[in-house]
């Protein structure tokens, strides 16, 4: 029996399929979510510094 038939076995590729592709774009979403946040909130540290004055 080849690996191919093989009930229960997963075959590892090399070529990315439609859910690796959405993962990552989701994935990449998120990176640039989370530097607008910090964007963001140095903006808004920033803005307080004269006030520390």
């Amino acid at each position: 029996m080849s690996d191919d038939t093989a009930v229960g076995r997963m075959r590892w590729t090399s070529r990315p399929t439609a859910a690796t592709a959405e993962w990552q774009m989701r994935d990449a979403r998120r990176w640039l979510q989370l530097a607008l946040a910090a964007v963001w909130l140095l903006d808004g540290v920033l803005q307080f510094q004269p006030r520390f004055r």
